[in-house]
Parts: structure tokens; C-alpha cells; sequence
């Protein structure tokens, strides 16, 4: 059962604890958070003609987690040998961008313009994630700055990550000094291209950056782990002190390299989540100078699609729903202001080739039923290679 209350983001429920139990369900005019700005879902594949898009928009959600890559040619960002020869090929650059970004990147056949350009006709808010191998600094920057500006330009795309999970196991290869300079240089080159593209297009494009995008939320300072590479210093410190640096390590205390502050967390622990957010906006406010900075979970759910392979239930399950509504509350209280869940995908990314599909189906996840106790069902998941619309 679902109820509309305008302005009321989250109810207070008591669950039923069984199909067997019958119980009293009291419904509470009780504001306890607010529903975050954005409520989305990560994506996989959009090829050109599939209704993948409709896959999304039957979710109920107004936003969507792009994973995309950039490829300049192998080389080391640290080495800049001469500043101002960076500078100079990067307003020769910004001189002509529609023309010379249209030769350095084009959209991938995975994530076509089309379904880009339906989802942001329908007012769903696109956040990419670009990650970028090792390269040469001017390269580095040639290349976060052609992706974006076409992304911003073509689908007034102005929500990006350069990194995700950077503290992961799979990154063991990413240094923090590495980490370090990738954000100067890629940062600088996103918010030139959304100030060219908004030029170019009469659109305002505000930068909405986040970072560190780390796996887990207890990141901020060092964790003593060794897969983590933070013996020195924790993701987040070392990105807060950071952020106000430019390339070349040139501090520009009107230049932040980014606006939010992200992490990714599964968990189905109400009061885990709630008192770790609560912490880390504490330790974010500190290192800002005593001002809070919007947070972002850019990939969260119950659990893992690798465990929910596991598992007899997935997020249809009504054993599940208990589960979604605690966290619901508690990720109201905690004041986040953008959520996307993991996730709607076609990949094949599992160990045996299989989808991840278990974990990517939250269905009805938008703002009219983001309350407790209950989640709507839409249908089934798409399989791999199922591009038909989805069943009403």
C-alpha cells in the first residue's frame, strides 16, 4: 500500500515481521530526514536502439550513474616540464573546442547519444564517472576535457567522478601521490570544459564534481589496512587538504576540486549507516573550515550483486523490504543529497560470465515511493540482450 503525503519524505512503520503475523500498521505524520535530491540508479550498457531508457525511467528515478572511460596515450602526470606550455596548448584547445573534441572522443557503442539524449529529455540528471588510465600530463587534461565538454555540450551532462573506489583492492596499483595529482589535472580539465560548453551552448553548466568515491564510508582518515594505501594519510584528508589545488600544485583558494563529497557503502545496518554518515559529515565540516559539503553515495544497496548471487531473495523479495525501509529512514536523517543504487545492468561482469542482476533491480525507487515498508514492483529485470520495453 502506498500513500502520498507532499512534503513528507519518510514514514514511520512498524514491519510485519511474517506473512503469517497479522499486525496493526499505524501510519506517522513525522518528518525524520529528507528525501535526497537525487535518487538514482548506477547503469550498465546503453546501446544504440535499445529502450534501456525506459528500463530506467519505469525505476521511478531522476537520475543515472554513467561508468565511462577516457584513453590518452601511457605516459606519467606528475611530470609537467613546463607549466607554462601546459597552459598554453590548453587555450589553444579551448579556442576551438566543439571542432577538436569531436576528433578526440566520440561516444562509445555501449553508451550511445540516443538513449543519453532520452533519458535527459525525460529531466533525469546524468552523473559520469570518467576513469583515466596513468598518462601524460597535457594528454591526461586533453583528454577528462574532450570527453566532458562533448558530454556537457551534447547532453548538458554536468556531474562527474574521475575516480571509482580509489582505496579498493583493484586499485592497488593507484598511489595516493598518483591520486593526488589525476585530481588536479583532471578536475581543472572538467570544470574548463563545462565553462566552454555552457558558453558555447547559452546552458549553465555548474560543476557538481565528487570525490573520493571510496568503497566504504570509515575512510576518512587512515584505516592501518594495507590494501588501502592510506599508511600516510586517509582518502578523505588527503582530498580535503587537497582540494583547492590546481595543476602543478598551485593552491586557488576559489577553485575547489570538487563540490560533493562521495563514498559507496552496501549495508542493510540502519544504524551503522546513519551514525558512520553522521561522522564523516562531522570530519568533512572540520577540514572545510567549519562548513558542511554536500554528500553523495554513488552506489549503495543491501548488499553486493556478487552476495545477492548468493542469495534466494533479490530486491523483489518482500524479506528484503524490512531491510530497505530501515535504511531509508536513516539515509533521510542523515542528510545525503544524492543516492544511486547498484544497480540496472546488461553486463556480463560476474566471475562465471554471469549478470549482475540479482543486486540491480531496486525497483520504484523515485521520490513518490521512497518511504518505509514498502517498494512497488515494476516487472522483471532485463536479461542480457533484452531490449524490449518493459512490461507495464
Amino acid at each position: 500500500m502506498f500513500l502520498r503525503f507532499p512534503g513528507l519524505l519518510l514514514l514511520t512503520l512498524p514491519l510485519l515481521a511474517s506473512a503469517e503475523e497479522i499486525s496493526r500498521v499505524t501510519v506517522e505524520e513525522k518528518v525524520v530526514g529528507k528525501t535526497p535530491q537525487i535518487i538514482g540508479i548506477n547503469t550498465g550498457e546503453m546501446p544504440q536502439g535499445s529502450a534501456f531508457p525506459e528500463w530506467i525511467r519505469a525505476l521511478g528515478v531522476n537520475g543515472a550513474r554513467l561508468r565511462l572511460n577516457a584513453t590518452p596515450q601511457e605516459g606519467d602526470p606528475k611530470k609537467i616540464p613546463s607549466l607554462s606550455q601546459f597552459e598554453s596548448n590548453a587555450r589553444r584547445l579551448r579556442a576551438s573546442p566543439k571542432q577538436e573534441t569531436a576528433k578526440l572522443w566520440q561516444h562509445p557503442s555501449k553508451i550511445a547519444a540516443q538513449p543519453l539524449d532520452s533519458l535527459r529529455k525525460d529531466g533525469i540528471e546524468l552523473l559520469a564517472t570518467i576513469t583515466c588510465p596513468l598518462a601524460n600530463a597535457w594528454q591526461y587534461w586533453e583528454a577528462y576535457y574532450a570527453e566532458s565538454y562533448q558530454l556537457a555540450s551534447l547532453h548538458q551532462i554536468r556531474r562527474y567522478q574521475l575516480f571509482n573506489e580509489p582505496n579498493h583492492r583493484d586499485s592497488l596499483k593507484l598511489t595516493q601521490d598518483e591520486y593526488a595529482v589525476r585530481m588536479q589535472i583532471g578536475t581543472d580539465a572538467i570544470q574548463a570544459a563545462l565553462a566552454d560548453a555552457g558558453r558555447d551552448t547559452g546552458t549553465k553548466l555548474e560543476p557538481l564534481i565528487s570525490a573520493p568515491c571510496t568503497a566504504g564510508i570509515k575512510i576518512f582518515g587512515k584505516t592501518g589496512k594495507e590494501d588501502a594505501r592510506d599508511e600516510r594519510i586517509g582518502w578523505g584528508e588527503l582530498s580535503m587538504r587537497d582540494r583547492h589545488l590546481r595543476p602543478g600544485g598551485k593552491s586557488d583558494s576559489s577553485f575547489d576540486q570538487f563540490q560533493q563529497y562521495a563514498v559507496q557503502y552496501y549495508s542493510a545496518n540502519p544504524v551503522s549507516i546513519l551514525d558512520q554518515l553522521k561522522e564523516l559529515a562531522g570530519q568533512i565540516r572540520h577540514a572545510n573550515g567549519g562548513k558542511d559539503l554536500p554528500m553523495v553515495m554513488s552506489e549503495f544497496n543491501l548488499h553486493t550483486a556478487r552476495d545477492f548471487a548468493q542469495r534466494a531473495t533479490t530486491m523483489d523479495s518482500p524479506e528484503e523490504f524490512p531491510d530497505l525501509g530501515s535504511m531509508a529512514v536513516s539515509i533521510a536523517q542523515s542528510g545525503l543529497e544524492e543516492l544511486y543504487f547498484f544497480r540496472l545492468t546488461l553486463s556480463k561482469n560476474l566471475d562465471d560470465g554471469g549478470v549482475k542482476s540479482r543486486g540491480g533491480h531496486p525497483p520504484s525507487l523515485g521520490h513518490s515511493h521512497w518511504r518505509t515498508g514498502a517498494v512497488s514492483n515494476t516487472g522483471h529485470r532485463p536479461a542480457p540482450g533484452d531490449y524490449d520495453s518493459p512490461k507495464r
